[in-house]
């Protein structure tokens, strides 16, 4: 039946997956994880860079040594969970740094708001600093450590993906994409 309710939930991005394999959604838009689960379907609409962001207005939010960056001095400002808290937990490990958490905290514009208010250095993808009302009282981390980009795509079950309604916005997300 075309006239089916169709369920579209903008959650936080860290949890549209886990709202899809749930089925609380039939549609989610979510940053794609290394490893995507095989029963879901994909078309990946665009890529966006994780940025270093500080605050433009506390220039002494960033602690530095001899020219870099004192990790365990700066206030970071982290995401509670997803595939940003994964690729900058995975940066600290790897580099043998012990960051200076001073919050963490759930959804992107949370970050750029706590650090534009000088609490601390965070990460967000660059598409939603360019769309955040507090965008210019930030700016970016230099030098920056380079973390993977985001491949964000809309995304569904492949058992809801014969729905009409789901293949009427696939299609119109296809169209989009050209």
């Amino acid at each position: 039946d075309i006239l089916r309710r169709m369920f579209v939930h903008c959650p936080d991005a860290a949890n549209a997956l886990t709202l899809l394999q749930n089925r609380e959604t039939d549609i989610a838009i979510a940053a794609l994880p290394e490893k995507l689960p095989e029963r879901i379907e994909f078309l990946k609409i665009m890529e966006t860079p994780l940025v270093f962001i500080e605050p433009a207005g506390y220039p002494d939010t960033v602690q530095r040594r001899q020219g870099r960056i004192d990790w365990q001095r700066t206030p970071i400002i982290m995401p509670e969970i997803g595939l940003s808290r994964q690729r900058i937990d995975t940066w600290f490990a790897e580099n043998q740094i012990a960051p200076e958490v001073y919050a963490e905290v759930a959804g992107n514009e949370a970050i750029i708001a706590m650090v534009s208010l000088g609490c601390g250095v965070g990460v967000v993808p660059l598409l939603v600093l360019e769309r955040s009302p507090v965008r210019e009282q930030v700016k970016f981390l230099e030098p920056a450590p380079g973390l993977a980009p985001f491949s964000i795509a809309v995304c569904t079950m492949r058992k809801k993906s014969r729905l009409p309604q789901v293949q009427a916005f696939w299609e119109t997300a296809m169209i989009a994409q050209h």
